[in-house]
């Protein structure tokens, strides 16, 4: 079972590195600066931090357009974090330049990860003076830190929401300028988009299979071309004139191809969920030449990387363990059932690991010191001790009462983070000063008709509060360290960017020369990562014992791990 986990993980970080490079290669129009309350500038643009300023990663990967949250929260007693208790979570929104924690400045101050985890039930428990406070999420996607220029935390991918990908990845950052404490790994929900029940079924339906729903449907087939333009051009050079239109094509055809799915799905209900798969990496403390796991070899990942795993199901991992036939379209997880009650339901929310980090007494520098995985059982959200919805939010009941029962095609409340410093942006709104007090009115999210009325009992709020129309007002005003901050105004002409790929450095002496022309990945071999075995990765992961047969009909190439990873 071990081997097959960590053909998982090389598959992961497979779509991490395609993914990133299309990422980086995206002109700057098609990236709207839009502002996030509490967020502000931060919320926009990220560098990838530097791998020897890296203590961990975590890496969140699923199936099919859902759309699901990566989120990072932190344990604080009930005094610290302004703004933060049961209430937030992850439709918090936490202050642009968050004060350093006035506590925990050794390891006798940071509590032991088991006096907060249940030993019936290996879930998360809280005491009566600590409370959970966000720290990364997608409306504030760098967590700074005071008095430096590498932040604490940063989630670098987030995927269909603004970037669609019908093999999505998200991933962030860990750095060594992370406060003390202990911080837990969620994972939301944000937005399940199933196939409607007329779309594949064996009378009646649009299709009989999902094989030939794969195979004939435009807007799948739109994106599973754009996946394969991705993958043929992943190894080009970055910041070419060639490449930024190719992957500006590519990005914007995933995102044609994810709406014309979209106008096929519903929200779903309680009943059925999305399965996925989390792993957090601890780095080396002391490497030789330091790097991201991305950029490891198999035989380095294994040996200088501690990873945790955690996965809803076997399925997720080992294409045999799969009685149900979940494909994550229009087959889904049971979450009444054994093999899918883990699986994440529309609005609904799972802590998934806690990590202990401590900071160095002599070089002062954070340094992860133990991770635990948790059970990872569905929840009503992030913050709140129980399975309740945290009350008190008139915003999100409003929006509720509003999406219930409809397709979700919200835009993103911001696009997700790349390669290019944020200067500019920060500029542009210390030059224009006061007049930026109050927040420019969005424009209202186009809305699908409604395809079927959820239960009461899977209604659930929906916690982006910037997408909201604004035409309603809360009775409750925001402190004003959260007040929301104005819409930048985007660039309508900007140059392709010409910069290098983060993982460039990471260059191996000995890796064989490139192709002159990459070897294109066939759509299956991102499709689905449970499908792939070590033997995928050729002779790189030679030292990988067999896995499970891949699954009955699929085309893995075989190709060298080396054609996957960028440099």
């Amino acid at each position: 079972m071990r081997e097959m986990q960590f053909a998982y993980q090389m598959q992961q970080n497979c779509r991490v590195n395609s993914e990133a490079t299309r990422t980086c290669n995206i002109t700057d129009a098609d990236f709207a600066s839009v502002a996030m309350p509490g967020g502000g500038p931060q919320a926009q643009i990220a560098d990838i931090p530097p791998a020897e300023k890296c203590i961990g990663q975590v890496v969140l990967d699923w199936e099919f357009i859902h759309d699901l949250d990566l989120h990072l929260l932190k344990v604080t007693t009930k005094h610290q974090g302004k703004g933060s208790g049961k209430g937030g979570g992850y439709f918090q929104n936490p202050e642009p330049n968050p004060e350093p924690s006035p506590v925990i400045d050794s390891m006798d101050a940071v509590p032991d990860l088991n006096t907060l985890i249940s030993p019936e039930t290996n879930e998360l428990q809280l005491d009566s003076i600590h409370q959970l406070k966000t720290v990364v999420f997608h409306g504030n996607k760098v967590c700074s830190a005071a008095g430096s220029d590498t932040p604490q935390a940063v989630l670098q991918l987030d995927r269909n929401a603004g970037v669609h990908s019908h093999k999505p990845v998200e991933n962030l950052y860990l750095t060594d300028k992370l406060e003390p404490g202990i911080y837990v790994v969620g994972v939301h929900n944000y937005s399940q988009r199933q196939l409607q029940e007329n779309v594949i079924a064996t009378t009646g339906g649009r299709y009989t299979s999902f094989e030939e729903f794969k195979k004939a449907d435009p807007g799948y087939q739109l994106m599973e071309k754009a996946l394969s333009n991705q993958n043929a051009h992943a190894s080009d050079e970055d910041g070419t004139p060639e490449k930024v239109a190719i992957m500006t094509k590519v990005d914007r055809d995933m995102a044609e191809g994810s709406r014309m799915l979209q106008g096929k799905c519903f929200s779903g209900n309680g009943s059925h969920g999305v399965h996925y798969g989390v792993t957090v990496y601890t780095y080396p403390d002391q490497a030789v030449e330091p790097m991201h796991p991305q950029t490891a070899s198999c035989e380095a990942l294994q040996n200088l990387f501690k990873s945790e795993f955690f996965a809803t199901a076997d399925c997720v991992f080992n294409p045999e363990a799969n009685p149900t036939g979940y494909n994550a379209a229009n087959v889904l997880a049971g979450t009444t059932t054994a093999d899918g009650v883990k699986g994440l339901s529309h609005g609904r929310a799972a802590h998934v690991a806690l990590l202990k980090v401590a900071k160095d007494g002599e070089t002062g520098k954070a340094r992860i010191e133990e991770v635990k995985v948790l059970r990872g059982m569905s929840r009503a959200d992030l913050a709140g001790e129980g399975g309740a919805t945290a009350p008190g939010n008139a915003m999100n009941m409003f929006r509720m009462q509003t999406l219930q029962g409809r397709a979700q095609t919200l835009a993103e409340p911001c696009p997700e983070p790349n390669m290019q410093m944020r200067s500019n942006s920060s500029a542009q709104v210390q030059q224009n000063g006061p007049q930026f007090q109050q927040m420019q009115s969005p424009q209202m999210p186009q809305m699908l008709p409604p395809q079927t009325q959820m239960p009461p009992q899977a209604q659930v709020p929906v916690q982006r509060v910037s997408q909201m129309q604004q035409q309603w007002q809360p009775q409750m005003q925001l402190p004003p360290q959260v007040q929301q901050q104005p819409r930048l105004q985007q660039q309508t002409q900007m140059p392709p960017r010409t910069f290098s790929n983060p993982f460039d450095h990471a260059r191996m002496a000995a890796a064989p020369a490139r192709a002159t022309t990459a070897p294109p990945l066939a759509a299956s071999a991102m499709a689905p990562l449970s499908q792939l075995s070590p033997a995928t990765f050729g002779a790189a992961s030679a030292s990988v014992p067999a896995t499970a047969p891949i699954v009955s009909g699929s085309s893995v190439p075989q190709v060298s791990l080396s054609t996957f990873i960028r440099r």
